[in-house]
């Protein structure tokens, strides 16, 4: 169990750094943390 949640934590901080890159891109380098914040939240609960 211990080592499943390790590796979901690992995915969603993938999901993360990916998502926050394609918006550096997108939106430039100061795009809002908070709002990216929001939108994985949301894919996260949207996906599982």
């Amino acid at each position: 169990m211990m080592g499943r949640l390790k590796v979901m934590k690992s995915y969603r901080y993938g999901c993360y750094f990916l998502k926050k890159r394609e918006n550096e891109e997108k939106h430039g380098k100061n795009f809002s943390d908070d709002k990216l914040n929001q939108i994985n939240y949301i894919l996260y609960i949207c996906s599982h």
